[in-house]
């Protein structure tokens, strides 16, 4: 009982400044005290309440995320653009379909290819380290990569084009470590 008592006190109290913000003190008792009428007029401003994320616009990223989309999705629009508050990250999904992460730099942390398609080689230089480029050329099969997937400080995966193999492990410095599967 005493909770709902609490609660209703808190609405209550809520309700009074959120008139005395929208009246400024000219309630009908002249007193800042709202009458029931004021009340069910309140216009409650709708939101998330704590924000985690919000929309963003390609304007909003950071100058390095801009540059790599212009650079290797020139055509492409924004279906959308969003920033993590909390993990400090943008994500981003273009009208053609792939889908990535950025850091607050504006570093790709994690990209998947629209469909079933490969990400360019040219783009894989520019997104992970030299050695883990050569690593995947000289296995046969940079021309495979679907996506990249960031494991944080321990590395990150790499997805392949039919799953042969599925996925390969490399560390944040891009020295191979495994085969996943």
């Amino acid at each position: 009982m005493k909770q709902t008592v609490s609660l209703a006190v808190a609405a209550l109290m809520l309700a009074t400044a959120s008139v005395s913000a929208q009246t400024a003190g000219k309630t009908a008792q002249g007193k800042g005290i709202p009458t029931p009428a004021e009340i069910s007029n309140i216009h409650v401003q709708g939101g998330p309440g704590i924000v985690i994320s919000g929309s963003q616009v390609k304007e909003n990223l950071p100058d390095d995320a801009r540059k790599f989309l212009d650079k290797f999705y020139p055509g492409d629009g924004l279906a959308l653009c969003r920033e993590d508050f909390i993990k400090n990250t943008y994500h981003v999904i273009l009208d053609g379909g792939t889908d990535m992460t950025f850091d607050h730099k504006g570093k790709v942390r994690d990209i998947r290819a629209a469909g079933n398609l490969a990400i360019p080689a040219e783009e894989l230089r520019a997104i992970l380290p030299a050695k883990t480029v050569r690593h995947l050329d000289q296995a046969g099969v940079l021309d495979e990569v679907t996506a990249i997937k960031d494991a944080g400080p321990k590395g990150f995966g790499v997805a392949l084009l039919n799953n042969v193999p599925p996925q390969m492990i490399f560390d944040v410095d891009g020295t191979f470590i495994i085969t996943a599967g």
